[in-house]
């Protein structure tokens, strides 16, 4: 855990490239599936925010790939458990993918599924910032979509995660042409 939290840090301080060497490191030198799974999800997001779109879509692919293999996928529960938060980590790193791929309308059905599927899961306080990045892009999706009373319902309600502090703009301009 504290090779993962160094890698993090190395991350969130700029150093982009050595943190994803560390973290691939890292993922090589363990042994547990369950724990190669979670960090795919870690390493497809790091490629996200890196702008590697090509690199973290087949990164998402192994992380799809390496879950399934794992068994089926848990209900819905309110379990803080690896297991079933894999499952919504999958639903929300692959949305985070489409939205670097551009493909919008692709993007709010996945976040659309994800919610119907897991909202128990999505309520458990750690998934918190997820939910509300979760929602605040399902709601931009909808005004882009043209599904303008849907989209003021959702935010109105969302508030943005740290991570889109500075979409608070965007959010009310979305805010606005929903209105």
């Amino acid at each position: 855990m504290e090779r993962f939290n160094d890698v993090y840090r190395k991350f969130e301080a700029g150093s982009r490239s050595e943190a994803l060497k560390g973290l691939q490191d890292l993922l090589n030198s363990l042994d547990d599936p369950w724990e190669k799974t979670a960090l795919l999800y870690h390493e497809t997001l790091f490629l996200v925010e890196m702008e590697e779109t090509k690199k973290a879509r087949e990164c998402l692919d192994s992380f799809k790939a390496m879950l399934s293999s794992l068994g089926e996928p848990p209900t819905d529960g309110y379990q803080d458990k690896l297991p079933n938060n894999l499952a919504v980590m999958a639903g929300y790193t692959e949305m985070r993918v489409l939205l670097a791929e551009k493909k919008e309308t692709e993007a709010l059905k996945r976040i659309e599924d994800l919610v119907s599927q897991y909202p128990k899961q999505l309520s458990i306080s750690g998934f918190d910032q997820i939910l509300g990045e979760i929602q605040t892009h399902r709601g931009f999706l909808l005004v882009n979509a043209g599904r303008y009373a849907e989209a003021k319902t959702i935010l109105e309600n969302s508030s943005p995660p740290r991570t889109l502090e500075g979409d608070r703009f965007q959010l009310s301009w979305h805010l606005l042409l929903s209105a």
